[in-house]
């Protein structure tokens, strides 16, 4: 899958290559991000955007 497949049509990417390769699709901070993407969800005990920082730190 490609950054590119992941954009609804009609939407823009904002950043980076929409060629780029992604491996995974992720949610959970905490395991192996090398190569996915990182969505910061809210969640009921902690909230996805305290941990955006972390998964740009793993890939």
């Amino acid at each position: 899958m490609r950054l590119g497949n992941l954009i609804l049509p009609g939407d823009r990417l904002e950043a980076g290559d929409p060629d780029l390769p992604v491996n995974g699709i992720f949610y959970d901070s905490r395991g192996e991000l090398r190569g996915g993407v990182f969505f910061a969800l809210p969640g009921v005990r902690t909230d996805g955007d305290l941990h955006a920082a972390e998964a740009l730190g793993k890939g």
